[in-house]
């Protein structure tokens, strides 16, 4: 089991110059995308994941669970790819 605070700012390509606009941090951006997913994969869980990641920002995830949010966050055609780099980076970094 591994804990991964998602509570991470999302970091603009370099030269981005798209002025004061704030931009969620990573565990909105996932939030959001889980909860208007139509994604079959085990819906419950999936709500459950939207509704910590948008309280607290933090998962508890076992191999499976990781296994499945990559999934997710790869198959999701709402996120942007700048999005889905960086969670993905994120969780890969996180060690057992």
């Amino acid at each position: 089991m591994v804990t991964i605070d998602f509570k991470k700012e999302f970091k603009k390509l370099p030269g981005d110059e798209s002025g004061g606009e704030r931009v969620p941090n990573l565990n909105v951006i996932l939030a959001f995308a889980l909860s208007r997913s139509d994604s079959r994969s085990d819906p419950v869980k999936l709500y459950g994941w939207s509704m910590k990641l948008a309280t607290d920002g933090v998962l508890e995830l076992d191999r499976s669970d990781i296994g499945l949010l990559k999934e997710f966050i790869t198959a999701d055609k709402t996120m942007f790819i700048s999005s889905k780099g960086q969670l993905l980076e994120l969780i890969d970094s996180v060690k057992e």
